[in-house]
Parts: structure tokens; C-alpha cells; sequence
């Protein structure tokens, strides 16, 4: 009974080999195109996708062997390896989506090439990854939600699509890879720097808030759309360089110091810069920005805010600086305003006069921009001075008496 055992076993074992040995290519020789450990308590269904072949997987040592390209194999929670070979003699792999199936250690992806997508995101077991040296290629590449400290990228030509949100990096280094689409790092506390390549990067869509930054330089870069670096309590500088535009903007509880220089960009909308308490200038560019809440209180501005690339502001918070004059450009306000702060500064009374006649110009009775909201203005504390006439003044008394009650709403200004 014991040598019948022996003998299938054995029989087995030669079966399990030779089912290898049939599929193991050129490329990978005896080695699979992807290893990984598992320890989920449920049904495994990783996906690959090779560009031609078939696969086969080897769940827990020859437990199962199945041959297909979307297999499946119920697991008990048991850590297990699970090996992956293909019958072609070179591996090229357009997806990989072993997403949210328990993966533990690291994943080796050495021997084969990647072409398009890789998803290995919500497994908070993966310490690691190592792709091959060179060849790769992905059109979008997620690996959020593990517990990542390091990757290497260096055999990655392109991403066009990245999202490495939390994880444990405490450094990226993209400078051999052209990066485009989306750009999302945010919440990796321990990351202290990002290095890109030196130009040719595009992103609509960056995101790394709330790490740990210290510099970071954009210069390579040709940025668009939303723009998150907030909540990177050591972040000194950040350098732009080229043509941006920006629909909403954040860099606010940062330790901005000394410039913020925005001049490569147009914005669009929102603008918040606010609680950086070294930033003394803000220097815009151009000449048909457009801002929605322009925030940039709680900061430590200082001598004099251009404003004048501005065609149009809804909403301002700058209270808080020590703003000395302000440049205005020719329609600095918009209809809809419904806030603006510019208290606790150091405002002449000659500058503080030229808020209120700005706003009287803007908001003429029965003209093309009448108010639709009520609108409160702030020009009061620190040691701004008191417009001339105080709450008489001329043209506190046009916006308040004439021009906001006669399109039916309020006007408030708060002077010293």
C-alpha cells in the first residue's frame, strides 16, 4: 500500500513538471513570469493578460494547476504561493490586476514586461514589487492602499496614470520615467521627496497632499487642472517652470517661505494658500487669470499684492498679512462676491480709500454689474487705516445706501 502511494505520488510530480516544462518559455527559462504570496480567506481570481499565449498557474505548490488567463482557486486564509509561467517564448504582459487578494511580501514581476495596466491596490500585506530593468510601459498604474516604503521605476519608460496613495514611501524617484495623466501621492506621511525627469511630464491631475515634503520641483512639468500639495507641514518651495493653467489650486498649510512663484500659470478658480506664516510674496503671471476664492490668509505677505493679471475675484480671505497697497487690475471683482477680507493688515488710508471707490466703480447703480449676493468687507484691525470719513465715506455710502439695496441686497463693510 505504501509503494502504490510513493509510486502515484511520484507520477503526480512528473505530470505537475511536465505541465511546467510545457509552458515555461524562452524568456523565463524555469522561472515563472510572476510570484506572489496569499493569505486570503475566500476565492483568488488574479487577471493577467499576456499580448499572446496562454498561462499557467500554480496555486500552493501543485495543489492546483489551472491553464487559463482568469483563474480561480478557494483558499482557506493558509499563506500559499502562487507562481504564473506562459508558453510563448518571450512575455509580454498588457494588465495585471491583483487587486484586493490578500497579497503578503513581495511580488517578483521580473521576467516578463508590462504594456499597459497594472492594478495591485488594497492589499496591505505587499511590502514590494520588482519589475524588470527595462521595457516597461502603462497606460495607468495603481498600487494604493498597501504597505509600500520603496519601488523602483527605472524600467518604466511611461505612466500615463499613477496612484500610489497611502502607502509608506519615504522617497520616489520618477527621473527615468515620462509621466502623464493623473498624479496622485497624497497621504504618505513618511515621504519626504519626488524626483521627475527633467521635462516632458503632463498632469491634469496632481495630487500629494498631506506627506511630508520638503521642496519639490515641478520645473519638467506642464501642468493643468487641480493641483494638491496641501497639508505638507515641511514643504519650503515649490518650483514651476513653462506654461500652467490650474482650475483649482492648494498649497495651504504648507511652510511656504520667503516667493510663491505662480507667474508659468493661468488659473481658473480656486486659489488657497493660506496659514504658510514665512510666505512674504505671492507673484502671479499673466493677464486673464480668474479666481473664485482667492485664500491666502494667515500668511506674512508683506509691501505690495499684485493683483492686477486678475480679470475677475469672487471671493478674497487675505486678513492677516501685513499687505502694505494692493494693485488692482480694471475688473477685479466679480457680481457674485459675497466676502472680502482684507483686515488685519497694514494698509494705508489712501489704499483702503481705493477698495471701496474699486468697488463702487465696479458695482454702479443699474449698470452691468449689479450684485447678486449680500457682501460683507472687511478692511477693519491691525493696523489698516480708517477710509477717509469713516463709515461717511462716500463710497461706502453709494454701495451700501444705492447700489446693493437697489438690486435687492446688502452691503457691510467693517472699517477701524
Amino acid at each position: 500500500m505504501k509503494e502504490n502511494f510513493i509510486i502515484l505520488f511520484l507520477i503526480f510530480g512528473l505530470v505537475v513538471n511536465a505541465q511546467f516544462n510545457r509552458y515555461i518559455g524562452v524568456k523565463s527559462g524555469d522561472n515563472p513570469i510572476m510570484s506572489f504570496q496569499s493569505n486570503l480567506n475566500g476565492t483568488i481570481t488574479p487577471v493577467i493578460t499576456p499580448s499572446t499565449g496562454t498561462l499557467i498557474w500554480d496555486f500552493d505548490n501543485g495543489t492546483s494547476v489551472q491553464e487559463t488567463n482568469t483563474p480561480s482557486y478557494a483558499n482557506d486564509g493558509s499563506t500559499i504561493n502562487i507562481k504564473v509561467y506562459i508558453n510563448t517564448a518571450s512575455a509580454t504582459v498588457t494588465n495585471v490586476n491583483v487587486s484586493s487578494e490578500n497579497l503578503i511580501g513581495s511580488l517578483d514581476f521580473s521576467w516578463a514586461t508590462l504594456s499597459n495596466l497594472f492594478y495591485a491596490y488594497d492589499n496591505t500585506g505587499l511590502t514590494g514589487i520588482t519589475f524588470s530593468a527595462s521595457g516597461n510601459t502603462s497606460s495607468y498604474f495603481i498600487l494604493r492602499n498597501n504597505g509600500m516604503s520603496s519601488i523602483d521605476f527605472t524600467g518604466f519608460s511611461s505612466i500615463a496614470g499613477l496612484e500610489l496613495q497611502n502607502n509608506n514611501f519615504t522617497s520616489l524617484d520618477f527621473s527615468s520615467t515620462t509621466l502623464s495623466g493623473s498624479f496622485f501621492v497624497y497621504s504618505n506621511t513618511s515621504l519626504t521627496s519626488i524626483t521627475f525627469s527633467g521635462s516632458g511630464n503632463t498632469s491634469s491631475n496632481v495630487r500629494a497632499y498631506s506627506c511630508n515634503l520638503s521642496t519639490i520641483d515641478f520645473s519638467g512639468y506642464t501642468l493643468s487642472g487641480a493641483f494638491y500639495l496641501y497639508g505638507n507641514s515641511g514643504l519650503t518651495d515649490i518650483t514651476f517652470s513653462g506654461s500652467n493653467t490650474s482650475s483649482d489650486f492648494r498649497v495651504y498649510s504648507c511652510n511656504l517661505t520667503d516667493t510663491l512663484d505662480v507667474s508659468s500659470f493661468v488659473f481658473s478658480s480656486t486659489i488657497y494658500g493660506y496659514s504658510n506664516a514665512n510666505l512674504t510674496k505671492v507673484l502671479f503671471g499673466g493677464s486673464t487669470n480668474v479666481s473664485s476664492y482667492l485664500i491666502f490668509r494667515s500668511c506674512n505677505l508683506t509691501d505690495t499684492l499684485d493683483l492686477s493679471s486678475f480679470t475677475s475675484i469672487t471671493n478674497y480671505e487675505m486678513q492677516s498679512n501685513a499687505i502694505t497697497a494692493i494693485t488692482w487690475s480694471s475688473t477685479p471683482f466679480n457680481t457674485g462676491a459675497s466676502l472680502i477680507r482684507f483686515d488685519n493688515n497694514a494698509l494705508t488710508v489712501a489704499e483702503v480709500d481705493e477698495i471701496y471707490s474699486e468697488l463702487n466703480t465696479f458695482f454702479t447703480d443699474g449698470g452691468a454689474n449689479d450684485p447678486i449676493k449680500n457682501l460683507t468687507v472687511e478692511t477693519d484691525a491691525g493696523t489698516n487705516g480708517t477710509p477717509t470719513g469713516g463709515s461717511s465715506n462716500t463710497d461706502i455710502v453709494q454701495l451700501r445706501d444705492t447700489d446693493f439695496p437697489n438690486a435687492g441686497f446688502t452691503f457691510t463693510a467693517n472699517i477701524n
